[in-house]
């Protein structure tokens, strides 16, 4: 099914491991999401790496996107880029080639595209006009996603952190959040500047009432925790009343013994959000050492097996 095909009734769409998994139907509930994220002694929550990227969709999809929501993900990863005319697409890499089939089609002989492979030198209607590819190079019939459609998927059904900062203004961000009402749903970026922050958040106080999703940076760089930033960050939390949230970055295999007392003493009162993306880190050995520290927001690759973890953990009574 084309991407605009779905996106005309996205109830039509059928997930590809429809026969092989089934969420628990609480795994679906937002309230309880909602409630979970807000609770530092909640249960373990997953965030789907650019979407599902397992094993039948490309990164960064709108199916992929809509199969970890259906497969009962708390939160979806996503990576903006800005085009040409303005408008928010969905895509890692500031390139068309990886991700599309753009190289095939220049070897094919179209020429309607501009000559630069920057998304940023070209139109959304131009860039639609592209379809992503698998990791193996298989052309899918899906579309580069906008912002705009990821919203509608995922608003009041899972959270959406934001990723590549740089490429994008948070005011045309926040200019979609107020359309969609999606106040609950899109997290303020966490590498923002605090002051920052607090102007976000004052404004969502008088558009919506209520505080937007927000998780503190505690690391510099990979997975380095970094004593000031926490303190700082644990403070401002307490502080303005935010979400207990320390977002903790890459789970670090050589800080282990460093990161354990660190971990300990503020594992009863915030939830610690950690990366277990990577073959030697993606695997149920270092999860459960990373529950046993008291780590209680992932992000991996590993979504079905995550999420089997939670179902399994949380929802099987």
């Amino acid at each position: 099914m084309r991407t605009e095909t779905m996106m005309q009734d996205p109830s039509r769409f059928v997930p590809a491991w429809k026969d092989a998994y089934a969420p628990a139907p609480g795994m679906l509930d937002f309230e309880e999401k909602w409630s979970a994220f807000h609770d530092p002694h909640g249960r373990l929550m997953v965030c789907a790496h650019r979407g599902d990227i397992n094993i039948y969709y490309p990164e960064n999809s709108l199916e992929g996107f809509l199969s970890a929501i259906l497969a009962g993900a708390d939160m979806l990863e996503a990576d903006l880029q800005t085009t040409a005319d303005g408008q928010i697409v969905i895509m890692h890499d500031s390139t068309l080639t990886r991700t599309t089939n753009l190289t095939a089609l220049r070897r094919a002989g179209e020429n309607w595209m501009p000559d630069s492979d920057i998304i940023a030198d070209w139109t959304l209607e131009q860039i639609r006009r592209l379809r992503l590819v698998t990791v193996e190079g298989e052309v899918t019939e899906f579309a580069v996603p906008t912002l705009r459609e990821l919203l509608s998927l995922a608003k009041d059904r899972v959270f959406l952190t934001l990723d590549k900062t740089d490429r994008f203004r948070w005011e045309d961000v926040y200019r979609m959040v107020r359309e969609f009402d999606a106040f609950r749903t899109v997290l303020i970026p966490y590498n923002y500047p605090l002051d920052t922050v607090l102007q976000i958040q004052a404004q969502a106080q008088v558009d919506a009432g209520i505080n937007m999703p927000f998780f503190a940076s505690v690391v510099i760089g990979n997975g380095i925790w970094s004593p000031e930033k926490l303190e700082e960050a644990s403070h401002f939390l307490q502080k303005h009343q935010m979400s207990p949230i320390l977002r903790g970055g890459y789970h670090n295999l050589n800080d282990v013994s460093r990161l354990k007392p660190i971990i300990s003493r503020f594992r009863a009162t915030h939830r610690i959000y950690a990366e277990s993306m990577g073959a030697e880190r993606d695997c149920p050995a270092v999860w459960a050492s990373m529950l046993d520290m008291g780590y209680s927001i992932f992000m991996g690759n590993r979504l079905y097996d995550l999420l089997t973890i939670v179902k399994t953990r949380h929802f099987s009574g």
